[in-house]
């Protein structure tokens, strides 16, 4: 997806003028801003919100397969995985990122209100 053109933007606005809307903090301390550095240098726009969702989905799937493989763990196993990643634990794009232990969900994360 490539980003809007300020022209793009405003129409947008406009349209959404009056209307409340949230998502999740996205391109947070050193991670998010070298994050966008590195997306626009590749790809020449700016990037989406959800791009750094998924950017630390992936980064946290890694870490515990890494960690898996190096202690020796069963990462077929879906119980054992589903604990590894529940353990997993590092700051991305997001922020702080980790799961809740007795749901999956993700821990507290900032939101932007616009």
């Amino acid at each position: 997806m490539k980003s809007r053109s300020p022209e793009e933007y405003e129409k947008v606005k406009g349209f959404h003028k009056g209307l409340l809307g949230f998502t999740q903090e996205s391109f947070i301390g050193d991670v998010g801003e070298v994050y966008i550095d590195k997306f626009i240098q590749i790809y020449g726009a700016s990037p989406q919100v959800f791009s750094c969702i998924q950017y630390d989905s992936l980064w946290q799937l890694g870490y515990a397969l890494d960690l898996a493989v190096s202690r020796g763990f069963d990462y077929e196993d879906p119980v054992t995985l589903n604990d590894i990643l529940r353990s997993t634990r590092f700051t991305g794009c997001t922020g702080n990122v980790s799961l809740d232990k007795s749901s999956n969900d993700r821990t507290y994360s900032g939101f932007a209100i616009f």
